[in-house]
């Protein structure tokens, strides 16, 4: 399947096929933001996506609440 038709169905629209190609022929790293559904992350997975940030995985949080999920928050 052509990654274009792919990435409609999953409804990625900030994800561009050409530089989701360029990515891969460079073997550069390929950072997906805004990925919010089951979907989306099935389908990043499966194309080899390096990284992946957005709701699906968290809403925004301020610094010491990213301390306290990653388990380093000081217990003062």
């Amino acid at each position: 399947m052509p990654v274009a038709s792919a990435l409609s169905q999953v409804h990625l629209p900030l994800v561009y096929p050409d530089q989701y190609a360029v990515a891969f022929g460079l073997k550069a790293s390929l950072i997906a933001e805004g990925v919010e559904t089951d979907d989306q992350v099935a389908f990043l997975r499966r194309n080899n996506c390096d990284e992946m940030q957005g709701y699906h995985f968290s809403r925004p949080v301020c610094a010491q609440d990213v301390e306290e999920l990653l388990g380093g928050g000081r217990k003062d």
